[in-house]
């Protein structure tokens, strides 16, 4: 007999995809000047001038992908 909590369903999938993402987002605001860092106005990189900005919202960002990926581990068990 098959038991229901071993199938992989859409939503699984999508949950682990996003966590993923998120967490990779963070990565990408803390430690590269690609977000906040670009003045598109004048068209040139300037001083990074937002370092604490992109540090607290990369912490987040990364701690909200934890988050979700403890989510998919409690409710997969």
């Amino acid at each position: 007999m098959s038991d229901n909590n071993n199938k992989i369903t859409f939503r699984t999938i999508w949950s682990v995809i996003m966590a993923i993402l998120y967490i990779a987002m963070g990565y990408l605001i803390m430690f590269t000047g690609l977000i906040l860092k670009y003045n598109f106005r004048d068209n040139d990189p300037q001083v990074d001038d937002f370092l604490i900005v992109r540090y607290i919202l990369g912490v987040g960002i990364i701690g909200y992908g934890l988050f979700r990926a403890y989510r998919v581990y409690k409710f997969r068990k």
